[in-house]
């Protein structure tokens, strides 16, 4: 955005109130060269005071259609009313009046009226006919070998200035905050050149912006002329925004007279609906009022030149997003395989940089915590203290300001460096941002007459400035504006870091499912092996234990018992390695029935109970009164119930206790151990349940797989289990189960 000069009194900013809110489509009046008279159904209830003498019929209120025209002419009319119900332009007639009279007939609807426009016809030369169209084709054929927009644009001015004979033909262009700038301009020489100069909004405020919209030509042959007033009722708010006819500001004649324009001519150059600028034509000495039929040759020149801008913008965006679909690509590639964003973005040829205009001079990357930047930024300090800024005030796509000072105070300090920024924030991936800087460009912007006196006012209305000397200004602390297709890049790369990190733990999560589903095949196959080659010579070693058992010696009857307790042992082993295999992989069997979870308890103290005895240790069991019954394996869950009591029992002092406790809640079941033991180191608590966990108690027997056993059956279950130290000492396991 261009910027707007301060100005230190209220002066403008009352005046450009007033030509803002200035009601130009409502004028009361029109210019004398045609006349006017609006429909009400088949009646002329407004019409202006020339109507009579320009169309030589006596004037009565109201006036009747018979009155202006003959049955010919008013079958014509009534005939193109029809075409179009809304408001809107209707085709332009060639229709006599009923004094015999020739005039081109402009209409357009507006409500419930019908507003006609009279002009007289000049009879054309048709040398003049054929000129137009040769310069018409000139002008395309112009445009279309033209390259880039400025040139476009100077071909353009050129191209119409010959082909109109105006003394001035400029190309204005509008910038963001509505000021214009003379981009191209073909003149005289005898003329002092405008091309370069820049001129406030208030020269063309927004009402008169919307008119132009409305109209693709506007003319103003005679700046002396005298309005003519419109007679009838509520011809005061009259809405004309349409009309060729409507007569002009005062302002902006007096505006033209100022500048010593005698005529002048306006086309509206429109790029996909949206007003980008004008063909603004000036005459100097005398009046100047184009034919009907030139004025729809400028039209239709306009058409064209507005195509061609248009076109050669959208040539420049197209190869730019080209050139930013294959950085980013690249980027994406880069952002899949590092783990580091920083480092994907700021590292290599090809980085966030790349994807900017040669009038960015850094970027800056934060990912977490870290930041990583390349080219010329700010230092780390004031790189973390802007982003604290920007993720105050950043949208969820992006910010983009030319007066970083205007925002962050502290930037003027490296305003040389970063006076421009364009910023995007992803909090999905790391709470990311990404900064781009512009540096300071002192910008002179050459004014068409002091800008701070744009307009003025007194009692009776408001004045334009009378001095269109070139004033200069020099603006501090700004870069240059960021560019369209520099915005859509940043936005883009945000979306290209999203999918790149949804890729990246994508194909980290492929991966780390395949070295799972490794593991899981070498711990099948090394079971296989326990199974089958460890399992087949144990086999035989028992049944050899067996055999030897029935020739009993003392001396042998010692080994046999040492041979059968290793035997088993490693028969428990391989089972329980087994069962966890199992378990971790979900192919552990279980035999689901309808089972009592009192009676579960009861069996598991009953065999577990001498064991108890022998250590002096004492049982205690509290269930509940009425029977509780659970879904699982019974022969599983007592493998659970004795693995956890043989442990409590383990682990607890003679003349200790254990209790074992049901608790049950409309669909789940509680079995809780605890016993009167030392408890658990507050260490290896978060390995209990790992395989080949023994605790720092080296006197413990045992492989450490029994836990890693039970909490295999339980999740097998779909229950939990948990082992925590209870607050008066000891140790207390719990498991659950699903009612049944």
């Amino acid at each position: 955005m261009r910027p707007v000069p301060s100005i230190e009194n209220d002066t403008y900013g009352i005046a450009l109130k007033g030509c803002d809110s200035e009601p130009v489509n409502v004028s009361g009046a029109i210019q004398p060269f045609g006349a006017l008279a609006v429909l009400s159904g088949k009646t002329v209830v407004n019409w202006s005071s020339n109507l009579s003498e320009l169309l030589g019929i006596p004037v009565s209120s109201p006036i009747d259609l018979k009155t202006i025209f003959d049955d010919d002419a008013r079958f014509d009319l009534e005939a193109t009313l029809r075409l179009r119900v809304g408001d809107g332009l209707l085709p332009t007639l060639l229709l006599n009046t009923s004094n015999g009279r020739l005039f081109n007939i402009f209409l357009h609807r507006h409500h419930d009226r019908v507003i006609l426009e009279f002009e007289p016809i000049v009879r054309e030369a048709e040398e003049r006919s054929r000129q137009l169209e040769y310069e018409l084709a000139t002008l395309v054929s112009l445009l279309d070998e033209a390259q880039g927009l400025a040139e476009v644009c100077n071909d353009a001015a050129h191209a119409f200035r010959k082909m109109s004979g105006y003394d001035r033909v400029m190309i204005y262009q509008f910038h963001d905050d509505m000021h214009g700038e003379v981009v191209a301009e073909a003149a005289s020489e005898k003329y002092e050149s405008w091309l370069g100069l820049h001129y406030p909004a208030s020269d063309i405020p927004q009402p008169a912006r919307e008119v132009i919209l409305l109209n693709k030509l506007r003319v103003i042959p005679d700046v002396n002329y005298d309005p003519v007033p419109i007679i009838g009722p509520d011809s005061a708010t009259l809405d004309l925004g349409r009309s060729l006819l409507r007569s002009v500001s005062p302002i902006h004649i007096e505006y033209l007279k100022n500048m010593r324009v005698s005529a002048s001519l306006t086309v509206s150059i429109k790029i996909r609906g949206v007003l980008w600028g004008l063909i603004a034509c000036h005459q100097y000495d005398g009046p100047r009022l184009p034919t009907f039929l030139e004025r729809q040759i400028y039209i239709m020149a306009g058409d064209y030149i507005s195509a061609a801008i248009g076109r050669r913008i959208e040539d420049e965006l197209i190869t730019r997003r080209v050139h930013v679909h294959e950085i980013g690509r690249t980027l994406r590639n880069r952002m899949e395989m590092l783990s580091e964003l920083t480092d994907a973005l700021t590292g290599g040829e090809v980085t966030a940089l790349t994807l900017m205009s040669d009038e960015v001079n850094g970027v800056a990357v934060r990912y977490g915590e870290v930041w990583a930047s390349q080219g010329v930024t700010p230092n780390l300090a004031e790189l973390e203290e802007l982003g604290r800024c920007v993720e105050g005030v950043i949208t969820d796509e992006h910010l983009a300001v030319d007066s970083l000072s205007e925002m962050h105070a502290q930037s003027l300090a490296y305003s040389s460096v970063a006076s421009g920024l364009l910023a995007i924030r992803v909090p999905d991936a790391g709470n990311a941002i990404v900064l781009w800087f512009k540096p300071e460009t002192l910008q002179t912007l050459t004014w068409g007459g002091d800008p701070a006196k744009r307009v003025t006012s007194d009692s009776d209305r408001l004045h334009p400035r009378k001095s269109f000397a070139a004033w200069k200004e020099t603006v501090q602390h700004k870069s240059l504006r960021w560019r369209d297709w520099e915005i859509e890049a940043a936005i883009e790369l945000r979306d290209t870091i999203i999918a790149a990190r949804l890729r990246y733990q994508y194909e980290r999560e492929q991966l780390a499912r395949a070295e799972a589903e490794r593991a899981r095949r070498t711990r099948e196959e090394f079971m296989a092996v326990l199974s089958h080659d460890l399992r087949n010579p144990l086999n035989s070693i028992m049944l050899g234990v067996t055999m030897l058992d029935k020739m009993p010696s003392p001396r042998e009857n010692l080994i046999i018992d040492a041979i059968d307790r290793a035997s088993r042992q490693m028969q428990w082993l391989i089972n329980g390695l087994l069962d966890i295999a199992q378990a971790e992989s979900g192919t552990l069997n279980l035999d689901v029935q309808h089972v009592s979870a009192t009676g579960l308890i009861n069996s598991a103290v009953t065999v577990i109970l001498p064991l108890a005895q022998a250590r002096n240790i004492t049982l205690h069991t509290y269930l509940p009164e009425d029977e509780v019954f659970v879904r699982c394996d019974e022969q599983r869950i007592l493998q659970v119930l004795s693995n956890l009591i043989g442990n409590a029992i383990k682990f607890t002092p003679k003349d200790g206790r254990i209790d074992l406790a049901l608790d049950a809640s409309p669909t789940i079941a509680t079995f809780r151990i605890t016993d009167t033991g030392p408890g658990i180191a507050v260490d290896q608590l978060p390995h209990i349940f790992d395989r080949f966990w023994r605790g720092n108690d080296a006197q413990v027997q045992g492989v450490g797989l029994g836990l890693s056993i039970v909490k295999g059956i339980i999740a097998a279950h779909e229950g939990k289990i948990t082992g925590n130290n209870l607050p008066e000492g000891g140790a207390c396991f719990a498991f659950t189960l699903e009612r049944d």
